[in-house]
């Protein structure tokens, strides 16, 4: 059976721009048993040029083709064998194949690529009946090959390396992984944003109640309520044998023998009227607190909170954190969060209490008051806490509690390993809902490269509810409190 053979006229990127020949596919050239690879004099030239420009890639694949091609003249070779299977490729240099006259012109000769086409022509006319072909990636090459005829096959896209980076990618590439090793050695922060139920959020939907006033049934069903629950006590009008007093006055001597002997005095008519008005003050605190109860549950409500925790799980600690929470939107503002303000959201609305009715005062009470007031003791002087570096401390600007675009907080010393950090604030609204927006945590430190973000879309919504639970509830905490 013969074999099918071709011979390719190479073209420059073929050394250079590949990688090694013996790593090539070459069967995906054609159904070919064995390839000649043919080194032309305008080829061999260039490598000659290329091997001694510095120590790129190009130079370094020219001084590898040198060295193939040194060989081959040192062994007095035809050809230098370089690949055996699955096809056979050889390698050879052919320095004095003349330019075919034939093609000049259409072929300019000054240029390299076109004498690539006229030396593959003259082959082709000294060795009829051989299949003889360019193979190059350059579109000169071969646009004038198509031109004048000269077949010809392209090296395949597969086949080229990357583009070798130029001096200034190789310097930006550096500096980015000198970058990346700094930022290795840097805190580094996991933020979240939770909901109201501690779970992690990518938007926060928050609802804004909007709650309806009491009827006049439902008030005066709470109040009969609370009054059965808690009754005016009345008190009989004292006796003359109870009086700590005698017709004619006595000391106090007297006095103190007459109460232990007839045991603790009754309240004083003073004391049981003053009772009496307070009872009837209550009663009308009651009524006002319930005439304006669903105002007060709507103000409750619209402490609309957000919560961020983040977290350094670097391997430094962060020096100098500064932490921004900031409101984005027209109608949206924050609020830094007072202290009571969570127990205010968690703990029902609290209702008057009820006065505690005047009871009889033992001897111990009244000889107690008939010594005077009690020594207040010693003051003690007022001392500042002390600054703890770990700690999160509003900034100046921020420690009002108006509302405002955004509240810092800083801390001289971020430790990394330790427990999540938390942030909250409050949103407070320049418009009635429906509103949207967006709330932003920053995280900046002294040794980190580029601040953490994390932004979380805000969408605040209109709930209108009953007051009567909550008021319910309210009075169901007021009767667990006790009772007069």
């Amino acid at each position: 059976m013969t074999s099918k053979r071709i011979v390719l006229v190479c073209d420059t990127n073929l050394l250079l721009q590949c990688p090694p020949l013996h790593e090539l596919r070459w069967q995906e050239l054609g159904n070919f048993d064995e390839i000649d690879i043919v080194v032309s004099r305008p080829v061999q030239k260039e490598i000659d040029y290329l091997k001694g420009d510095g120590n790129g890639r190009r130079a370094k694949r020219a001084r590898t083709a040198h060295s193939l091609l040194g060989a081959i003249i040192k062994g007095s070779l035809a050809s230098q064998p370089v690949v055996e299977k699955p096809v056979k490729v050889n390698l050879s240099l052919k320095v004095a194949i003349a330019l075919d006259p034939a093609l000049e012109p259409p072929l300019d000769y000054g240029e390299v690529d076109d004498r690539i086409v006229g030396i593959a022509s003259t082959l082709r006319t000294e060795t009829p009946g051989v299949d003889v072909r360019i193979l190059s990636h350059d579109i000169g090459t071969l646009a004038s090959a198509q031109a004048t005829g000269v077949p010809y096959i392209t090296i395949p896209d597969g086949w080229l390396l990357p583009p070798e980076d130029s001096k200034d990618d190789k310097a930006l590439k550096a500096a980015r992984a000198e970058i990346q090793r700094l930022k290795a050695s840097e805190p580094k922060f996991q933020v979240a944003c939770l909901d109201s139920d501690g779970e992690e959020v990518s938007k926060l939907v928050l609802p804004w109640k909007r709650h309806t006033p009491l009827t006049p049934e439902e008030k005066a069903q709470l109040i009969d309520e609370a009054l059965a629950a808690f009754p005016k006590r009345e008190f009989a009008p004292p006796s003359p044998e109870a009086a700590p007093m005698t017709p004619s006055g006595t000391d106090i001597s007297d006095l103190i023998s007459r109460m232990a002997y007839r045991g603790d005095l009754p309240p004083s008519q003073r004391a049981i009227d003053g009772y009496g008005q307070e009872y009837q003050s209550w009663r009308e605190n009651l009524a006002r607190t319930f005439d304006t109860f669903h105002d007060v549950l709507d103000a409750k409500s619209r402490l609309l909170g957000v919560k961020f925790v983040a977290s350094n799980v670097g391997t430094r600690p962060a020096e100098e954190a500064l932490v921004e929470m900031a409101a984005l939107g027209k109608a949206l503002l924050l609020q830094r969060r007072h202290d009571d303000d969570v127990e205010a959201l968690e703990s029902p609305i609290a209702l008057p209490t009820a006065p505690v009715p005047p009871r009889a005062r033992s001897l111990k009470e009244v000889t107690h008051d008939l010594r005077g007031v009690r020594s207040l003791g010693t003051p003690r002087m007022f001392r500042p806490p002390e600054h703890d570096p770990e700690a999160f401390y509003y900034r100046e600007d921020s420690r009002v509690f108006y509302p405002v675009e955004a509240l810092e907080l800083v801390a001289d010393l971020w430790r990394h390993g330790r427990e999540e950090q938390s942030f909250h604030a409050h949103f407070s609204l320049e418009r009635e809902p429906p509103v949207s927006g967006a709330v932003r945590l920053r995280i900046h430190a002294k040794n980190l490269t580029d601040h953490v973000e994390l932004i979380v879309p805000v969408e605040i919504q209109v709930l209108d509810v009953p007051s009567i639970d909550a008021a319910r509830e309210a009075l169901a905490v007021l009767k667990e409190g006790g009772s007069a």
